[in-house]
């Protein structure tokens, strides 16, 4: 009977050897409700909605003095101003043909007014002979064909004179055109320049970055300013294909 307990003590020691350990499990009780799931990622908040403000001309960028946080108002603030580029040297090639350039207006600018005094005088000698014909005209000394043909010598002298007058103006402002090629950076002034193209705000917001703060010459497109609503972000993250479907 000793030797049966024995076996079978033997035969628990060796089922409890032989299996396999117990699995830990969490026991909680099952309920019905909403579940949430999260996943958690590194990312980063933007504004939503970002204005770059660029240079729409050429030019020298005045000094930006708006800050970061600064609000805009839509169309009236104003963020930056260009003023134009100060004109380049001159080589001594460059020079002597402006200066030519110039000789050669100023000549033409001569010969339109002289021909302004001779369009001049022949509409006043139109003119007279016009008058003169009029009064014959009332005694029938004259017939009316010649008065007809005075008045188109008047009309065509007339018009001759507008035109000399317009080729004076268009003689003059070659010279000034001719004139402006000599105009160096040391000539020109700040009262000469044409003052400023003021670049305003496109939309109501805050300053978001000032990439050009300093002074500096700057070509069409620039960005200048970024704008935006602060109030209006959005996040942004890198995420698993399968876990990007799941976010709300």
């Amino acid at each position: 009977m000793l030797m049966g307990a024995g076996v079978a003590a033997i035969a628990v020691l060796l089922v409890l050897a032989l299996r396999a350990p117990p699995v830990a499990v969490d026991i909680g009780t099952a309920m019905r409700g909403p579940l949430t799931v999260t996943i958690n990622e590194e990312g980063e908040t933007r504004v939503r909605e970002a204005y770059v403000v660029s240079a729409p001309v050429g030019g020298r960028l005045l000094r930006i003095t708006a800050k970061v946080g600064d609000s805009a108002e839509g169309g009236e603030t104003i963020l930056a101003r260009i003023e134009p580029s100060a004109p380049a040297f001159l080589d001594r090639r460059s020079e002597s043909e402006a200066r030519a350039q110039i000789r050669a207006a100023q000549a033409a600018l001569t010969l339109a007014e002289a021909d302004v005094k001779r369009a001049a005088a022949d509409r006043d000698l139109a003119l007279t002979e016009l008058r003169r014909i009029e009064k014959l005209i009332q005694s029938n000394t004259v017939s009316q064909a010649a008065l007809d043909r005075a008045r188109a010598t008047f009309q065509r002298t007339q018009a001759a004179m507008q035109t000399a007058q317009a080729a004076v103006d268009v003689a003059r402002y070659n010279l000034e055109s001719a004139e402006a090629m000599l105009i160096t950076p040391g000539t020109a002034t700040a009262s000469e320049a044409t003052c400023c193209l003021d670049v305003r705000a496109p939309v109501s917001g805050r300053v978001l970055q000032v990439m050009q703060e300093s002074e500096t010459v700057v070509t069409p497109g620039t960005p200048l300013v970024s704008l935006g609503d602060p109030r209006d972000l959005e996040i942004v993250a890198d995420l698993l294909s399968t876990d990007a479907v799941k976010v709300r």
